[in-house]
């Protein structure tokens, strides 16, 4: 799943020309929006926190190409990078161009994302309490199971 993560980015990457978007920067970032999309992605197969997260780049650094290693809080900051966001959202493209025309039934999906990860969105729904998630609602493809579409209601 790593190799597949540092691929899946770089290809992401290099059909966007992120590197070119970045000489043409007038400052550079701390990091490159291709290591931070590798480290939230080896976050979330991990089902890491930040801090976690920092550590999993400094063990599979090497492996994964990423230049150097940085902290949780970079991780943090990373998430509100606007091209970090262009490599995820041309990720979630890449996924789905092999079955793009093969896919005819699909299935909707309406979920709470916890804007904190001590929150579970099952107990606190049968509880009355709606606060501090976000509204999700996709599409799945029923035979191969891939998004289709996501949308964040704007509650």
């Amino acid at each position: 799943m790593l190799l597949l993560i540092r691929d899946a980015v770089e290809e992401a990457s290099l059909r966007l020309g992120i590197n070119k978007m970045l000489e043409k920067s007038p400052r550079r970032p701390q990091n490159h929006p291709s290591d931070s999309a590798k480290a939230m992605l080896m976050q979330q197969y991990f089902c890491a926190s930040n801090r976690t997260a920092e550590g999993l780049v400094l063990l599979f650094k090497e492996k994964m190409r990423i230049a150097k290693a940085f902290s949780y809080k970079t991780i943090e900051r990373d998430y509100e990078d606007p091209l970090v966001t262009l490599i995820l959202k041309e990720i979630f493209r890449l996924t789905q161009e092999p079955v793009s025309d093969k896919e005819e039934k699909f299935s909707p999906d309406g979920s709470g994302l916890p804007t904190s990860i001590k929150q579970n969105w099952e107990k606190d729904f049968r509880n009355g309490e709606k606060k501090g998630y976000e509204k999700m609602i996709a599409m799945v493809g029923s035979t191969y199971k891939l998004f289709s579409a996501i949308v964040f209601a704007d509650s």
